[in-house]
């Protein structure tokens, strides 16, 4: 496989930092958390099969991606609006869609309004169905005078401090140096600009509730996989494989016992094997709807 790309490209609402993998045939676009970048994904671009190709990139408020215009609050609409820019301006007409925690809910705002243009989602602890209670930083975000406090405490080592600590929770290890770098570098040099997106993507809503489209997620025709860690109890609680099963009833739910929030951290190895299988399901070849498979009570396992 060829060496990763890096680089910027300009779409009408940014300057957008993109990863990729080249390749021929099968794109897969990843979609990554809140305060998280394109990064993230490096291993699983570098592990698509031979000829794949896979893009990766920061979304508004994140990274080192740079928004046009006035700085504003941004919603899902705008994160689904970047994605259709970015895979236009790449060429790319058709996808298979990964996306973990706050990226799934722009893949799944984009199957419904546009499914010409996706194969089949990926979804990793989605986010899209609301958070039972607010986290500490998130109420902080929702009021002017902490917002503010927030940005004049983000220093270069309290986030480095912080980011460790955070990706050892998801981990459940010690992270080493080149890990810390991969999923939290682009906090760490600027850590004022990825409190300000972080403000503009929680501060002015409310991440409690559901996404505005969620009723419209059963109009979804590809397939849909969704990945759950059975303790992640705080952004996908076990009651949302319910709901996703209501809202998508020909969704595959798989349940992965004793991993939070953010299995491809914790379990990258088993990571790339789901992620290997569902780009054979997906695969431009594959018939309309293959690949939804068994449902959740045949997809529970220990990792």
């Amino acid at each position: 496989m060829g060496a990763l790309e890096e680089r910027f490209v300009e779409v009408p609402s940014a300057r957008v930092h993109v990863l990729e993998c080249p390749g021929e045939r099968d794109p897969v676009v990843y979609l990554h958390g809140i305060t998280s970048s394109a990064r993230t994904w490096k291993p699983f671009l570098e592990a698509l099969p031979e000829g794949v190709r896979g893009v990766a990139f920061d979304m508004l408020g994140n990274g080192y991606t740079e928004l046009h215009g006035e700085r504003r609050p941004l919603t899902y609409e705008d994160l689904a609006r970047q994605l259709v820019e970015v895979v236009d301006e790449l060429g790319i007409e058709r996808y298979a869609g990964v996306g973990h925690s706050m990226g799934c809910a722009p893949l799944l705002r984009v199957a419904w309004q546009r499914p010409e243009l996706q194969r089949g989602l990926l979804l990793e602890s989605p986010t899209a169905l609301g958070r039972p209670k607010l986290a500490p930083p998130m109420r902080l975000a929702r009021y002017a005078p902490t917002r503010r406090l927030l940005e004049l405490t983000a220093r270069p080592r309290l986030f480095r401090s912080q980011a460790r600590s955070a990706l050892r929770e998801f981990a459940g290890r010690e992270v080493d140096d080149e890990t810390l770098e991969r999923e939290a570098g682009h906090a760490i040099a600027d850590p004022r600009k990825q409190v300000r997106g972080f403000i503009d993507l929680i501060g002015y809503g409310d991440p409690r509730a559901p996404a505005a489209d969620v009723d419209r997620y059963r109009r979804i025709a590809c397939p849909v996989w969704v990945l759950r860690g059975s303790e992640d109890r705080d952004w996908m609680p076990e009651s949302h494989e319910d709901r996703f099963r209501a809202l998508i009833p020909a969704a595959r739910i798989i349940r992965w016992e004793g991993i939070g929030h953010a299995p491809h951290i914790q379990a990258p190895d088993r990571f790339t094997e789901l992620l290997n299988e569902f780009v054979a399901a997906t695969k431009e070849s594959a018939r309309p709807g293959a690949g939804s498979g068994p449902r959740a009570s045949d997809e529970r396992g220990i990792s």
